[in-house]
């Protein structure tokens, strides 16, 4: 049996973690758990992934820097979750726009441009897994740069008419772009709110790719598990399962992961 407390100790041991570290590692243990029992196993026993090959899109590439966390931000986009299902018993591979080292298999691409997803093969999947990309209040730092063409020719107010739209639903927050508004001032400011903006519209269109691209790489009976809600491959097409709503982070007080963009799909 791999128990969950056996998966989360090895992370946690393996690289040195405690304290606010340690919770925020217990808050994906939870999200792991869902993760189980949508498909069937026990939420407190991984034995369910061992051996399952396990997508993670937005795995996260950026390198720790030394044995101690200084604070959740600084090491919040390493690949985490490829290091707990790794631990699990599953055979994780990652997707995102940084290279790692890691000894589980990554790879590096912009996934906002379909056709991408064709390096892996059809039915080659028992689960997929996106949670990054579908919480960003900003998402810049996820995607890349170079989307802000699909906003030119859009004139002052039909601009501003698509961030509302966006705003409502909940493709952007409205925290976000308040902030975007303070920043109005300088020319390097809106240079960069145009990107995030720009992103933001692009990020729309992500969803729709993600599961079309899930659809095709999952093995019949297989799962793809989105921010807040659940797909699962039958006769071909994907079909909604149960919702798993939830925040990232574990302990009293430890605060949650930013969810600006939350939303069913």
């Amino acid at each position: 049996m791999i128990a969950r407390q056996k998966t989360g100790e090895k992370v946690k041991t393996d690289f040195k973690l405690s304290g606010a570290a340690a919770n925020k590692i217990d808050g994906m243990l939870d999200r792991m758990g869902k993760m189980s029992k949508v498909m069937g196993g026990n939420p407190n026993d991984f034995a369910i992934f061992r051996g399952k090959r396990v997508l993670d899109i937005g795995c996260g590439s950026r390198a720790g820097k030394g044995a101690e966390w200084d604070g959740w931000k600084e090491r919040i986009w390493e690949p985490w979750m490829c290091r707990l299902l790794d631990a699990a018993g599953a055979k994780p591979v990652g997707v995102d726009i940084g290279k790692n080292s890691e000894k589980f298999k990554t790879y590096s691409f912009d996934i906002t441009i379909p056709g991408n997803f064709e390096i892996f093969r059809p039915s080659s999947f028992d689960v997929v897994h996106n949670y990054t990309l579908a919480c960003r209040s900003n998402p810049s730092p996820v995607l890349r740069r170079g989307i802000e063409s699909r906003l030119k020719g859009l004139d002052k107010d039909g601009y501003i008419t698509r961030i509302l739209e966006l705003v409502e639903k909940g493709v952007i927050s409205k925290k976000e772009c308040d902030r975007l508004e303070r920043n109005s001032g300088s020319k390097e400011a809106r240079k960069g709110d145009l990107f995030v903006l720009a992103e933001a519209i692009a990020l729309e269109e992500i969803p729709l790719i993600l599961r079309n691209e899930a659809q095709r790489i999952l093995k019949e009976g297989g799962w793809y598990f989105g921010e807040s809600q659940s797909y699962v491959k039958r006769d071909g097409v994907l079909e909604k399962g149960p919702k798993i709503i939830e925040r990232i982070g574990g302990g009293k007080g430890s605060g949650s992961f930013q969810s600006g963009l939350t939303r069913e799909w």
